[in-house]
């Protein structure tokens, strides 16, 4: 990936590459952009669940290190920047997210009902123990409701390497277009998941999240009480789908006000506008 990108920076010659998130992609575009001697901006930035044992960890310490802007999405994350002092030029934006979800929202449902269900993350579905147990706990909450899984393919792989089979009452499916998946997410009563977008669309929405997972980088949900961290045990994951079925109405409130006012988007283009221009953008 950084020597494909690599190359197309040598080609095109841009003033500036951007990048928006955790994957390997993001990382590779930094080294690329660094090696290449091109200006690297990392949309996102700050993000931090606190764990090594997570790639994406890595990737966002080694992109922040990189950056010569760093966009950052929330106060927590721009703290974060600040505690590591990095080198390059840090700007309080607010979430994309949140941009996307205003462009375009989802119809409203009539009546929310079910458990929607995302798991893809490697440290959950490539741990045969964990994601056994992820498993077993839907097959519980299966029991008592409607339980949609629209499955990602490396959940699927690993479900077919491991001889895992589908709990009886999971309702699974092939993934679903961005739109398709915010309608259910939108008409759901709660989501299961460990992806940390999902975290934020869920608060956005007011759609109560069980995060399954250890530890988070989007602690802002936890922190305004419109989600739960699960862990990745059965039992954690069925007691705090219990917890907030018990209290659904505290936890299924919409708080877009933690990723800020939904012109992230105009405040990137801003500044790299400015960037680019020669001008030094204030932070």
């Amino acid at each position: 990936i950084t020597q494909g990108i690599g190359e197309l920076i040598q080609k095109h010659r841009p003033g500036l590459v951007i990048a928006q998130g955790d994957t390997t992609t993001v990382v590779s575009a930094a080294f690329a952009a660094r090696k290449t001697g091109c200006a690297f901006g990392h949309v996102e930035a700050g993000l931090r669940a606190f764990s090594r044992e997570l790639p994406e960890e890595e990737h966002r310490i080694c992109a922040d290190a990189i950056a010569d802007l760093l966009f950052a999405p929330t106060r927590i994350a721009q703290d974060n920047l600040v505690r590591e002092h990095v080198n390059g030029e840090i700007y309080l934006t607010g979430n994309t997210v949140l941009d996307a979800l205003l462009a375009n929202p989802p119809p409203q449902a009539d009546k929310r009902d079910g458990i929607l269900v995302t798991v893809h993350r490697q440290e959950t579905v490539d741990d045969k123990v964990k994601f056994g147990e992820v498993i077993s706990a839907l097959e519980i909450l299966a029991q008592q409701q409607r339980v949609c899984w629209p499955m990602h393919p490396r959940a699927q792989s690993k479900l077919q390497e491991f001889g895992y089979a589908v709990p009886a009452g999971v309702q699974i499916e092939a993934p679903l277009s961005h739109d398709e998946f915010l309608a259910r997410l939108n008409a759901a009563e709660l989501v299961v998941s460990d992806s940390g977008g999902v975290q934020e669309e869920a608060a956005i929405l007011g759609t109560p999240c069980v995060a399954v997972r250890g530890c988070t980088e989007r602690p802002e949900t936890l922190a305004a009480g419109v989600g739960l961290l699960a862990g990745i045990e059965k039992q954690g994951i069925l007691d705090a789908c219990a917890t907030v079925m018990q209290q659904w109405a505290s936890y299924a409130r919409p708080a877009p006000h933690l990723y800020g006012d939904g012109k992230a988007g105009e405040i990137i283009a801003d500044v790299c506008q400015k960037f680019l221009a020669g001008e030094a953008p204030a932070s």
